[in-house]
């Protein structure tokens, strides 16, 4: 039996069956890592014993003998329970002491609770195989489709949907999360923000609709910038810097409002780098895929995204990484402050249509 979970599954396990020993927390969301920590924590230490036999240890400045004289100590303040030592950030940690982890793995049930957060984590290596047999592990990413190319929306909805019903006790529907996701992007840390802040201002009674969403998540920016996107790739440059105007105006910052600009920019992006893959390997495309590998999810968008990477051909559309990259260098240097944080994004807007403009 495999002990290998994607969080969405491990925070319907039952407590009872979290063993002791190493636990893997591995990947990008740290939302989810945040999460699954506080879950085996309640699983281990009640509220008294939380604080003499939890700690949280710096991975780039301990040694595994640090770790294994932590794991093994008695608290002098009394408390049931094992001891749990969490290593955040331990990518490296595991790269210096992969050895002794691998010999620890086997005998550590019943000697503490070892978690281990990290980004990186292959399949293919001795300790994940050791834990898939003898400890756990859990992947803190997004939920990807079958085909594990692309992140599955539909079942990220469906989780996001039970969360809020859960933890907030909020009267949800698919289709109100999906808006949601819509509006903010697939970010759980920035979903669960938003459905906290929901549940301040409805009860749990009251069914939550998209008119609450723009409401209360604040779309009228997130729209806004979509819509100052979409006019600045079909020409109309100066209506996008009008809306860029009335953002800004409204007290945006500059940052927040790049972030906005580049995950709508990096999708066209990556739609047309996925194209060339296909071309370059002499695959017939399909357009469905390589849209949806891109993040237009949605039949509508996707029949949008078709007429508009058209008109933006690919030689265009392929130097947006570089151009958001320049912007975002700009902004946290040169550009950094009042009109000059304009600028930036003006030009970045310009530069959607005529690649010559550049920042100085």
């Amino acid at each position: 039996m495999s002990n290998t979970l994607h969080a969405f599954e491990f925070f319907e396990t039952d407590p009872a069956k979290i063993q002791s020993g190493v636990i893997v927390l591995f990947g990008d969301e740290n939302f989810l890592k945040t999460i699954c920590l506080r879950k085996i924590r309640d699983a281990f230490l009640s509220d008294s014993t939380a604080e003499v036999n939890f700690s949280k240890m710096d991975a780039d400045r301990t040694t595994w003998m640090d770790v294994r004289d932590d794991l093994s100590t008695v608290s002098l303040f009394g408390g049931d329970g094992p001891r749990v030592v969490c290593l955040a950030d331990a990518d490296k940690f595991v790269s210096n002491y992969r050895e002794e982890l691998e010999r620890w793995i086997p005998a550590a049930v019943g000697s503490g609770v070892l978690i281990i957060e990290v980004g990186g984590w292959r399949s293919n290596t001795r300790i994940y195989k050791a834990l898939d047999k003898s400890g756990m592990q859990v992947d803190c990413r997004l939920p990807t489709s079958r085909n594990g190319k692309s992140i599955d929306y539909r079942g990220l909805a469906k989780w996001a949907t039970h969360w809020g019903k859960k933890n907030y006790r909020l009267k949800l529907s698919l289709a109100v999360i999906e808006h949601l996701m819509d509006l903010v992007g697939p970010d759980l840390g920035i979903i669960d923000q938003n459905l906290a802040k929901l549940s301040l201002y409805l009860d749990e009674k009251t069914a939550v609709t998209i008119e609450h969403i723009d409401d209360y998540v604040g779309g009228w920016q997130v729209k806004t910038v979509w819509e100052l996107v979409d006019l600045a790739l079909s020409g109309k440059t100066g209506e996008a810097l009008s809306l860029l105007d009335r953002l800004l105006q409204n007290g945006d910052s500059p940052n927040a409002l790049l972030g906005q600009i580049g995950w709508s920019l990096r999708r066209v992006a990556s739609a047309f780098e996925a194209a060339t893959r296909y071309s370059r390997k002499g695959i017939r495309q399909n357009t469905n895929e390589v849209l949806e590998s891109a993040g237009y999810r949605y039949p509508a968008e996707q029949k949008k995204a078709i007429q508009q990477l058209k008109k933006i051909g690919r030689r265009k559309g392929l130097q947006y990484y570089r151009m958001l990259l320049e912007c975002d260098l700009a902004l946290k240097s040169s550009h950094s402050h009042g009109s000059r944080a304009r600028i930036a994004l003006e030009k970045l807007l310009f530069g959607l249509v005529d690649h010559h403009v550049e920042i100085s």
